[in-house]
C-alpha cells in the first residue's frame, strides 16, 4: 500500500501531459493499466502514487516527447512504500538514442 513509483527522465525528453485533451494516445497503450491515486509530472521526473496488488506485474504508460537529439543515459525506475522504508525496488539503467529524421 501507499507506493510511489519514480521515473527520472533523461535529457532530451519531456513529458506529454496526459491531462490535456490534445495529448495523443497510441494504439499499443491499451489493456490493463495500474489505477493511479495521483500522478505528479515534473520537468525531470514522473511520480506515480498508488497501491500495488501483491505478486502481480503492473503496467504504467507515460508518453514522452523527444526534444533534443543525442545519446542519453536512462535512469532506473524506482519504487518504494511511503510508510515502510524497508520496502523498495530499483529497475535497470539503460541508454536511449534520439535521432533527427532525414
Amino acid at each position: 500500500e501507499n507506493v510511489v513509483v519514480q521515473s527520472l527522465l533523461p535529457s532530451g525528453l519531456e513529458v506529454e501531459n496526459p491531462r490535456l485533451d490534445t495529448s495523443e494516445k497510441l494504439p499499443w497503450m491499451s489493456g490493463e493499466t495500474l489505477k493511479l491515486a495521483h500522478q505528479d509530472i515534473r520537468d525531470d521526473r514522473i511520480l506515480v502514487f498508488t497501491d500495488l496488488p501483491p505478486n502481480q506485474w503492473q503496467t504504467i504508460y507515460s508518453l514522452l516527447r523527444a526534444v533534443t537529439p543525442g545519446r542519453f543515459r536512462l535512469p532506473p525506475v524506482q519504487a518504494e512504500a511511503m510508510y515502510d522504508e524497508a520496502l523498495r525496488a530499483t529497475g535497470q539503467r539503460g541508454t536511449i538514442g534520439i535521432e533527427v529524421p532525414r
